[in-house]
């Protein structure tokens, strides 16, 4: 796993109705159009403390079963870090299911709000919408 200063380290579990606890995320970016998968419920804390857990859940279709990437992009203070996995990595396959997101803000994180972003491609190429939740990184 990549060691960043506003690190992200993801375990995923494929797991089918789990439920999250936290607020519903909101839904974000275009309709991705005919192939292309799809992501919804997205479903996590509104806020955590420097090095805190966070459980992340979410939602995925994709007619053909066929989604080859995950990524994930925290950006706080305009500035942006993009992870990206693969369907392995992730435990996502099939036509659909729930996922959990293990989501972690390093001991050094900034304070204050980080927007976390999340998206999947296919192997035709073809991107999901993008779920994007406001996380508050919090003192203790």
């Amino acid at each position: 796993m990549k060691n960043m200063v506003y690190g992200i380290i993801v375990a995923f579990v494929l797991t089918l109705g789990l439920v999250a606890c936290g607020s519903s995320g909101s839904g974000g970016g275009d309709d991705p159009g005919p192939g292309a998968p799809s992501l919804s419920n997205l479903s996590f804390p509104s806020e955590s403390y420097r090095g805190e857990m966070v459980v992340i859940s979410f939602d995925y279709s994709d007619s053909e079963g066929d989604i080859t990437m995950f990524y994930t992009m925290d950006t706080v203070g305009g500035v942006s870090f993009t992870d990206t996995f693969t369907a392995d990595e992730t435990g996502i396959s099939g036509t659909s299911g729930r996922v959990t997101v293990l989501h972690r803000t390093s001991s050094s994180a900034s304070y204050g709000t980080h927007r976390i972003e999340i998206w999947v491609e296919d192997a035709g190429h073809h991107t999901s919408n993008r779920l994007t939740h406001d996380l508050e990184v919090i003192r203790i």
